[in-house]
């Protein structure tokens, strides 16, 4: 045989076992498109025209979404039949990013719209988990995250997590209040006053807010507020400012744990009169909470209050039983002059350690079995309070340093 009829037939069997080994990869590809869709192609061209299709239905959700992100226009119905979504209309997706509802992640546009429709899909994934159950019938949402992606939206009505859901989380991104927006409310809400149920009294549990910008625009009454929760985590990389009379406030419940977080009523480049410095930076209302890393500046009345409200109704529980029990550590407070409360502490069994009030003061009522140790005390000094109703005992107050411009 001569060379050239032997590379001949060399070429002609390679060409056959590559024609065979594409034909077999090709119908693997079918099998593993029919697998995944659910469709059953019939034959290798049945199975092309079947991926032509796929094709041409990405195409059109790719130029769908350039048209929303262009126009920004608002969720309709139409977006049931996003990729995100069921035919129920239910995430499927544990991420719910509001773009995909026609948020404006600039904060041009007021997105109020279509971040409920993205809560109300958040929500609506406990009909997808199951029977999934956390304590007191409150439904485990399964980690399902209602993610800002980095956007700035401008909302003008709260977001309102309702009672009997838990274990879900709000994070990245800015929330900026509109001129139109609830004086009396809060950026984002979370449970209500009137739910306590079980021996524990709460109606909601572990839910985290963290890596958010929370701008209250000088008309929301606050950024955040929990109410009867049982282990809520707010930060790390909160910030908050532009709040009237509420940075972060935590009513009934217990065990919320918030660290990282900054919050400014103003910036420190904004100097309001001494006349009109109110709010409260971060207020709890509550036991057994944990308070960590937390700075609050400029211009606050107080920074944070450690306490009962007696307009908060906390169910089993006498104002003369309030159990106290906070846990407060490396808290810097600078929030405004000599008339400011750095940390106003209410109630029993309170400890503060290794933190740092500056430039305004420590005031304590009704103090019993109280703790504060290692603190650094700049230009300030602490105030002790009773109304008469206890007795000041068991006190540890030691350790601390205080230090004075005018020191020789």
């Amino acid at each position: 045989m001569s060379c050239q009829r032997l590379l001949f037939v060399i070429v002609v069997v390679l060409s056959v076992q590559f024609i065979r080994g594409y034909s077999d990869s090709l119908h693997h590809r079918v099998n593993r498109l029919k697998t995944f869709h659910g469709e059953h192609p019939r034959d290798l061209n049945d199975a092309k025209h079947f991926h032509e299709s796929l094709k041409a239905r990405s195409s059109a959700i790719r130029t769908y979404h350039g048209h929303r992100h262009t126009t920004h226009t608002s969720y309709s119905s139409s977006l049931l039949t996003h990729p995100l979504f069921s035919q129920s209309g239910v995430s499927e997706s544990p991420i719910i990013d509001p773009v995909q509802f026609g948020a404006d992640p600039t904060g041009r546009n007021d997105s109020t719209g279509p971040l409920l429709d993205a809560l109300e899909a958040l929500l609506g994934a406990k009909n997808k988990r199951g029977n999934m159950q956390m304590a007191s019938n409150i439904t485990n949402l399964g980690g399902i995250t209602l993610d800002l992606q980095g956007g700035t939206y401008l909302i003008s009505a709260p977001l309102v997590f309702p009672e009997l859901v838990g274990n879900f989380e709000i994070m990245r991104g800015t929330l900026k209040a509109s001129k139109t927006f609830p004086p009396e409310r809060f950026l984002v809400e979370i449970g209500n006053h009137t739910c306590a149920i079980g021996n524990q009294g709460v109606c909601n549990e572990y839910i985290n807010v963290h890596e958010l910008y929370l701008d209250a625009s000088h008309v929301a009454n606050g950024a955040i507020n929990v109410r009867n929760t049982m282990g809520v985590t707010i930060g790390p990389a909160v910030f908050v400012t532009g709040f009237v009379n509420h940075g972060i406030r935590v009513d009934g419940g217990h065990e919320a744990m918030i660290s990282e977080v900054w919050v400014a009523q103003y910036f420190w480049n904004e100097w309001p009169s001494q006349g009109s410095i109110g709010g409260i930076g971060v207020e709890v209302n509550g036991p057994d909470n944990i308070l960590f890393n937390i700075i609050v500046f400029s211009h606050t009345l107080i920074g944070v209050k450690v306490g009962w409200t007696p307009d908060i109704h906390m169910p089993t529980k006498s104002d003369k039983d309030w159990p106290g029990c906070n846990m407060l550590s490396a808290i810097h407070v600078w929030n405004g002059g000599p008339k400011s409360v750095g940390l106003q502490m209410d109630g029993p069994r309170n400890r503060l350690v290794d933190s740092y009030i500056d430039h305004a003061y420590l005031n304590v009522t009704n103090p019993e079995t109280l703790v504060v140790e290692d603190t650094l005390f700049l230009d300030s000094h602490a105030v002790w309070n009773s109304d008469g109703s206890t007795i000041i005992k068991h006190i540890r107050f030691q350790n601390n340093i205080y230090s004075f411009k005018n020191d020789n």
